[in-house]
């Protein structure tokens, strides 16, 4: 499915609520949709998407699924060789424009400060990434 820029560009605005610096830019992010139970043998399930743009607070993503507000869920960020373990809340899912058979969600996260999690790496990494 490919959306060309002036698509994407709109469907950013709809609905834009954050006041913080973008960086538009193309990123693989993988969330963890379902927690396994490895007691059953049961693996976590896991989605690839990619980013349509990211902030210090925030990631806007485009996945396969949609994903119910409020729901809590480890993601992980790979940037060239940099990888990002982070905690996201769904803060909305909506389903894009057609363009074929597979209907794809843009979906928007908000990190949240976790123990253990790369919270403050990506926030200093934002801010380096911005000023450059």
């Amino acid at each position: 499915m490919i959306y060309n820029d002036d698509e994407l560009s709109g469907w950013i605005a709809e609905g834009d609520k954050r006041v913080e610096t973008r960086l538009a830019a193309l990123v693989r992010v993988y969330v963890e949709i379902v927690s396994g139970d490895p007691e059953n043998g049961l693996p976590n399930e896991i989605v690839a998407c990619e980013t349509l743009d990211l902030s210090a607070n925030g990631i806007q993503v485009i996945m396969p699924v949609e994903l119910p507000v409020g729901a809590l869920l480890p993601i992980v960020v790979e940037i060239g060789s940099q990888k990002f373990e982070l905690v996201v809340e769904t803060k909305w899912s909506g389903c894009m424009p057609d363009k074929g058979a597979d209907t794809v969600w843009s979906t928007g996260f908000f990190l949240v400060d976790s123990d253990g999690s790369d919270a403050i790496r990506w926030k200093e990494a934002m801010v380096e990434w911005l000023t450059d």
